[in-house]
């Protein structure tokens, strides 16, 4: 991920729980010009929905 695509994510991750991830992963993507980018991304929220590692309750 460029460094442009990190800040770009950080701007749209506005709830600090695993389903604000998930949105700002794919807010991202569909700002990002490049297919092949935008759905590595959209697989990438995709997968952060289906993994059990990321605690539901908020970050602290």
């Amino acid at each position: 991920m460029s460094e442009e695509q990190k800040q770009g994510l950080l701007m749209h991750f506005s709830e600090p729980i695993k389903y604000g991830l998930i949105n700002a992963v794919t807010n991202l993507a569909s700002e990002i010009k490049e297919v092949d980018e935008q759905v590595r991304l959209e697989e990438f929220g995709g997968k952060i929905l289906a993994s059990n590692e990321i605690m539901e309750e908020k970050w602290e």
